[in-house]
């Protein structure tokens, strides 16, 4: 089985317009920004995710999407993933460079590799959950970026699966 990495997607400019969340009934909580990653409190999505995430929330019976991030820059890429290099790097000071590199970038983008275009980066990526109505979140197994060796194997199971 060949796998087909995102990487080797070709990405072109499809000229759907990146549009601010905060004009839709989403449930927002702008996770980097409140982190202090981000400048930008506004979370941007392509329209046509949007329009799509409308159609599947309007279906939910009552139940909404809470929006935690949508674009982000290669500058907050950048916070994101040396965040996570130094708590690897705290953990297992016994990895060297290498396999610090090769762990970080299960979960996280390299962002600096003008050639890899980190998904977030697009416009077309999304961390959600769903809550209730009352905007209590639904329990879905983990935190939002819960990166751990069990979440890592049930990642690389599903990738060797496709």
């Amino acid at each position: 089985m060949t796998l087909l990495k995102f990487e080797n997607i070709p990405i072109h400019e499809c000229g759907d317009e990146l549009v601010n969340l905060g004009e839709y009934d989403f449930a927002l909580e702008p996770v980097y920004f409140n982190l202090g990653f981000s400048p930008e409190p506004r979370i941007f999505l392509r329209k046509s995710v949007v329009d799509k995430l409308i159609g599947i929330q309007n279906s939910l019976n009552g139940y909404r999407f809470k929006i935690w991030d949508g674009f982000r820059p290669r500058s907050v890429q950048q916070k994101i993933y040396e965040k996570f290099w130094n708590e690897l790097s705290e953990a297992h000071s016994e990895w060297d460079e290498e396999r610090l590199k090769m762990e970080v970038g299960v979960f996280v983008t390299t962002p600096n590799d003008q050639n890899r275009i980190p998904p977030h980066a697009t416009g077309s990526t999304v961390d959600l959950t769903l809550v209730d109505s009352d905007g209590n979140e639904l329990d879905m197994g983990t935190a939002f970026d819960y990166f751990d060796q069990k979440q890592r194997l049930s990642t690389l199971t599903r990738i060797r699966e496709t």
